[in-house]
């Protein structure tokens, strides 16, 4: 989520082991993790309009292709009764340290500003909604710099929920997000819906279907000078200006009524993602080393864009089988993924099958 001195980038979070770049993150069944840097979403968590976030490290389920660590969003569902919440807080120079000393401040705040409001409840007796909006905006130095940066993040946020009968449940969730600072502008949006039916005594499923898309703009430079021990790889300088990616998916669940044993949990999901990239604008860079010239980058950019898109399918079924203490589960999923380059004589696909069983006393 967004705090500390940087509001405007996603954290990086890894599991044991685990490059930050293998974490994926959800909405529900609703991937919306970046196709193209991998392991940050394409829009910004902001903890006050989400009900709960689950992490996940090891033992996932085979519906949770996440190679690393899963972290799965919640919205929160309407209430009974209209609640209504607003919250904020604000700082300004008189009330922040100066962070006086030898020692510089790496990155030192001088504004701050978060502004949070939610409404929940019922439209009708058969519909709830929940709105929410959230504005948070700083002001901060970032060493050696001398002369403040501003950052804001202001987000928009939506989830419907229609009971159609007493069994079946559709869902409609919508967010957006506007992203700026001094570096960059990004603006995201995300839409998913589900039809879910609950009947404990028969078989339950849902259908679902996601789409997130994120635009990226930054100012143009020719030429750029940067120390490999503090910047990013020299290969992600390099990536264009302009920068949009998106990604959907449809897929379904069942789920077996509890007293019928050697029926399993299945699904299907089908997903795509795509990264448009506009030609480089960067034509020369300079890395230092600790201060020291090191190399000279010259970059010949393309005559178009730059577009690379993937697709995956994956079926997949679990068995948990309980008798007196003991419990066995037991999974298999298979994924066919393909991918390409427009333009490219080429096409990469990989088949993977995965076996899951666990025993619990």
């Amino acid at each position: 989520s967004l705090g500390g001195a940087d509001v405007a980038n996603a954290p990086l979070f890894g599991g044991f082991l685990n490059s930050w770049t293998q974490t994926q993150y959800r909405i529900g069944d609703v991937a919306i993790t970046d196709p193209l840097a991998g392991g940050t979403p394409l829009l910004l968590p902001v903890l006050p309009l989400w009900e709960r976030i689950t992490t996940s490290t090891a033992a996932m389920g085979v519906d949770d292709h996440a190679s690393g660590l899963s972290m799965t969003l919640e919205p929160p569902r309407p209430g009974a009764t209209w609640i209504r919440n607003v919250e904020g807080s604000w700082s300004a120079p008189a009330l922040v340290a100066t962070g006086g000393g030898a020692v510089p401040a790496v990155d030192r705040v001088r504004q701050w500003q978060d502004a949070n409001v939610m409404v929940s409840g019922p439209l009708t007796d058969r519909i709830g909604l929940v709105a929410a909006g959230s504005w948070r905006g700083l002001s901060h130095i970032v060493a050696p710099s001398v002369s403040a940066s501003s950052d804001g993040v202001a987000s928009g946020f939506a989830h419907l929920v229609f009971a159609a009968s007493s069994r079946d449940e559709i869902r409609a969730l919508g967010w957006v997000q506007r992203t700026t600072t001094d570096a960059f502008s990004d603006t995201g949006v995300h839409l998913q819906s589900t039809w879910e039916r609950r009947d404990p005594a028969n078989m339950a499923w849902r259908v679902f279907g996601g789409y997130t898309a994120s635009s990226r703009t930054s100012p143009a430079a020719s030429t750029l000078t940067v120390d490999s021990l503090t910047s990013d790889p020299v290969s992600d300088l390099i990536a264009s200006n302009d920068v949009t990616a998106r990604r959907w998916v449809a897929g379904a669940r069942l789920t077996p009524p509890a007293a019928r044993h050697l029926l399993p949990t299945a699904g299907v999901d089908v997903e795509g993602a795509e990264v448009r990239l506009a030609p480089a604008t960067i034509a020369q860079i300079a890395e230092m080393l600790n201060g020291a010239p090191a190399r000279m980058w010259t970059v010949h950019a393309g005559s178009g864009p730059d577009v690379r898109h993937l697709t995956t399918f994956a079926a997949f079924g679990n068995e948990r089988v309980i008798y007196r203490g003991l419990t066995f589960d037991a999974g298999l999923r298979l994924e066919k993924v393909s991918g390409a380059a427009n333009g490219s004589t080429n096409r990469s696909e990989e088949h993977t099958s995965e076996l899951q069983s666990l025993t619990n006393l």
